[in-house]
């Protein structure tokens, strides 16, 4: 669709262009566009494939971050002790900072 519309266009006019595009879009068949729809959401379903065991690790590493913040939690509301306190809490801030980072999601 592009590539058609570049080769004709010689003024490079806003207008030109658009009556260009329109020209393309009525040309094509039915068809062609089901081959084009077709062909994107297999590449999607692809992707999806291949990132599933990804997020599957992601969700099972969420899953235990959270288990360990309740069981954290519970410590603290029945811990008298101010320091230790703090100190589940720096913990859990550093546990959840290295378990997961962006790059890993996509």
């Amino acid at each position: 669709m592009k590539t058609g519309i570049a080769v004709k266009n010689v003024t490079f006019k806003l207008q030109d262009v658009q009556q260009l595009a329109e020209q393309n879009f009525a040309a094509v068949i039915m068809e062609e566009w089901a081959a084009v729809c077709s062909r994107h959401a297999k590449t999607v379903e692809e992707e999806y494939m291949n990132r599933e065991h990804e997020m599957d690790s992601w969700t099972a590493s969420w899953k235990e971050s959270q288990s360990t913040l309740m069981t954290m939690m519970m410590i603290m509301m029945t811990c008298q002790n101010l320091q230790l306190v703090m100190k589940i809490m720096m913990i859990h801030k550093k546990l959840v900072q290295s378990s997961v980072t962006a790059s890993e999601v996509k």
